[in-house]
C-alpha cells in the first residue's frame, strides 16, 4: 500500500463535514475544527494552472469565513511548485508531520509482542471520550469535533486511561482492515514521561490486531519529540511527510 492510498485513508478515517475534488485535490471543511479537516488535501497530479486551483480554493474558504489552508503531502507532483506558489503569496509554513506505521506482523514478532488490553485501559462512549479529551486538552467542548466523530463510520476504540482514580490519558483509534489510524493521544500534563502514553498505545495497539489491522499508522508534529521516541519505541517508522500552508 503506497503513501496516497494510507493518505486517503486518513481522510476517510478523520472525516470532514464537507468535501469537494478539484482536479487531484480534496477540499475539506469542518466549522474550523482541527486543520486536517478544514485544509486542501493535495493528492494528485493536476491538470489545471495551480494559481488558478488556488484561487478557486481561497474563494471557497472565504465563503465559509475560513482562512485557505492547504495540507502539502510531500509524495503529490504538485507538491514543489505549490509551495512556491504560496509561499509568494504569503502563506505562512506550519505544522510539519510525519505518518508514521507499524507493520503488525513486525510489532507481534517482538519478543515482547503485542499484550492483551489491560484492564486498567477503559473503553469510552463517545460523549465521555470527547469530554476527557477536552479536560486534557484543556479545550471547551466543541459541536465540529463532535460531528467529526459522529461521520466515521468505521469501528473505533474511544480509550481511556486513569491513574491514581483519575483520567490520566487518552486516544482514539480507528480501524478499516487492513488499516487502523491512531489520533489523539494525549496524556495529562502532571503525569507525563511516567509510561501512561506507552500504556495506552500498546493497548490501543493491540485493539487494532485483534481486530484484523495489519498497519497502524499514525501523525506527529516533527517538532515534537516527546512524541516520536514514544512511538520509535513502539516500532513506528517514517512513511511520508506533510506540511501546511496557511493564509495569512
Amino acid at each position: 500500500m503506497d503513501a496516497a492510498e494510507i493518505e486517503v485513508f486518513l481522510l476517510r478515517a478523520w472525516p470532514a463535514l464537507e468535501e469537494r475534488d478539484l482536479d487531484g485535490w480534496r477540499l475539506r471543511f469542518a466549522g474550523g475544527y482541527t486543520k486536517r479537516a478544514n485544509s486542501v488535501a493535495v493528492l494528485g497530479t493536476s491538470c489545471r494552472r495551480l494559481e488558478e486551483k488556488v484561487r478557486e480554493c481561497e474563494a471557497a474558504y472565504a465563503e465559509r469565513g475560513l482562512p485557505a489552508i492547504f495540507k502539502i503531502n510531500e509524495f503529490s507532483p504538485d507538491a514543489g511548485q505549490l509551495d512556491t506558489i504560496l509561499a509568494e503569496r504569503g502563506y505562512a509554513l506550519v505544522d510539519a508531520c510525519l505518518v508514521l506505521g507499524l507493520n503488525v506482523p513486525d510489532c507481534a514478532a517482538d519478543r515482547d509482542g503485542l499484550p492483551e488490553r489491560t484492564t486498567e485501559v477503559e473503553t469510552l462512549g463517545q460523549e465521555e471520550w470527547l469530554a476527557a479529551h477536552a479536560h486534557l486538552a484543556g479545550l471547551a467542548d466543541s459541536e465540529p469535533h463532535r460531528r467529526i466523530l459522529s461521520r466515521i463510520d468505521m469501528p473505533c476504540l474511544h480509550a481511556a486511561l486513569a491513574h491514581d482514580g483519575r483520567l490520566a490519558a487518552c486516544g482514539l483509534a480507528v480501524l478499516e482492515s487492513p488499516l487502523c489510524a491512531v489520533f489523539d493521544l494525549l496524556v495529562r500534563k502532571d503525569l507525563r514521561r511516567q509510561g501512561l502514553g506507552l500504556r495506552l498505545s500498546r493497548a490501543m495497539l493491540a485493539w487494532a490486531a485483534q481486530g484484523g489491522a495489519r498497519r497502524i499508522v499514525l501523525q506527529a508534529l516533527v517538532s515534537n519529540e516527546p512524541a516520536l521516541t514514544l512511538y520509535r519505541s513502539l516500532g513506528f517508522a517514517p512513511l511520508y511527510r506533510y506540511w501546511y500552508r496557511r493564509q495569512a
